[in-house]
């Protein structure tokens, strides 16, 4: 255990605002059992604990969750438990039009359960769970909310403001709805407009997305040391909009690394500047090596860029790492423990699990990390560090703090 704190800590041996937690986090991490390290591994979409529109709140505590997510079409009804949305499109423009912030405020109510760890010196921590929504034009989920252009609509201002001011508002509805984390923002680069997406991207330009980047930042979860605003996730990392043929969560030919890094990766620069806590991993692959399971996590994000916060995965990317194939990748793992293994020894420290599975995505998940241990392909080490990167960014937050010191 020693010899991992000391690795870690080695690797954290920048001046971000997170690593002065870490040392503290990894004691609160060593103090878990081990359902509770794997259950801070976790953020689940509120769906999977959701039926015949009621959602049981007491399933996610009894597995420690670390985090929960809203689902790209999920929404509360009045008694904030997620419903079944009707299949017809326009019973669905009715529905969401009556999600309104109350509803959201009450569902974000039932889940801000708190978990209790204490310390080998006697220290009690309360630690909450992080709650996450795709927020990357507003808080879109919500009736009412102020949204905002595209980021292609945004950088053609070339106006850094624009982009701290939608992060800034962002933020203030994000946290009224009674939730603390936004996955945004989304830093490609504009390469090829045959990729679906290429209205989320930035613009071509190195220093102006660097800029963007920062900007929004700054607006999203403050400009102090301490998190101010609500936590953000860039992505995704990394190349996402530089696929061959513009092929959506395809696959990056690479040459020349040097330039190809350099060039992909300022967004991510200016997010880090404005110390970003967390950074969300790109299905794509570069060199038919998808990025969840590639070098370029620790290599480049965490040494080159020096990040010191945590990794999180994209929707259900363990399984996409097992069975998605072409053209992603063509490297199929054998069961979820060897997706849970190569993943997490690549870097991510978060796995993020869908709605649509239920709680079997969940159960994979959670088996796939005790397989692995019995197989020796991870180690608890590796776990409590990322469970320490996890609480670090909640320390940061106000998501854990210190209840009572005792001796």
């Amino acid at each position: 255990m020693r010899a991992a704190l000391l690795f870690a800590l080695l690797t954290l041996t920048f001046a971000g605002i997170y690593q002065p937690y870490y040392q503290q986090a990894y004691q609160i991490a060593v103090a878990m059992t081990l359902d509770q390290k794997i259950g801070q591994c976790l953020q689940v979409d509120f769906g999977a604990f959701s039926h015949k529109n009621k959602t049981d709140q007491n399933a996610a505590i009894k597995l420690h969750l670390g985090s929960l997510l809203v689902g790209g079409d999920g929404m509360p009804n009045s008694d904030g438990d997620m419903i079944e949305i009707p299949d017809k499109e326009d019973q669905d423009r009715q529905v969401y039009a009556t999600a309104t912030v109350d509803k959201w405020q009450k569902l974000a109510q039932k889940f801000n359960y708190t978990i209790t760890v204490t310390t080998s010196d006697n220290k009690k921590y309360d630690i909450r769970p992080l709650l996450g929504t795709d927020a990357v034009h507003g808080n879109q989920h919500v009736s009412g909310t102020i949204l905002f252009p595209h980021n292609s609509g945004l950088a053609c201002s070339h106006n850094p403001s624009n982009f701290y001011n939608a992060g800034k508002w962002t933020a203030q509805g994000v946290k009224l709805s009674g939730f603390n984390y936004a996955f945004s923002p989304t830093v490609a680069v504009s390469h090829n407009p045959q990729w679906g997406r290429y209205y989320e991207t930035m613009g071509q330009e190195s220093e102006d997305i660097y800029a963007y980047a920062k900007a929004y930042t700054e607006g999203l979860q403050g400009k102090s040391s301490s998190l101010t605003g609500i936590l953000g996730s860039v992505k995704h990392f990394y190349a996402d909009g530089a696929t061959l043929f513009g092929a959506d969560e395809g696959n990056a030919i690479v040459g020349s690394y040097k330039s190809f890094i350099k060039h992909n990766t300022q967004g991510y620069n200016g997010s880090i500047a404005a110390n970003i806590g967390s950074v969300m991993v790109s299905y794509s692959s570069i060199n038919w090596v998808p990025n969840a399971i590639g070098p370029a996590i620790q290599t480049i994000l965490r040494q080159k860029l020096q990040f010191d916060g945590f990794v999180i995965s994209d929707y259900d990317e363990m399984q996409r790492i097992i069975n998605q194939g072409f053209p992603t990748n063509f490297n199929i793992m054998n069961a979820s423990w060897d997706s849970v293994s190569t993943m997490l020894n690549a870097g991510v420290d978060m796995f993020m699990i869908p709605g649509y599975r239920g709680t079997g995505a969940i159960s994979d998940v959670i088996n796939g990390f005790k397989t692995a241990l019995k197989n020796k392909t991870i180690t608890e080490d590796r776990i409590n560090d990322a469970v320490a990167r996890i609480i670090s960014v909640k320390l940061a937050l106000g998501a854990a703090n210190l209840v009572t010191s005792e001796g």
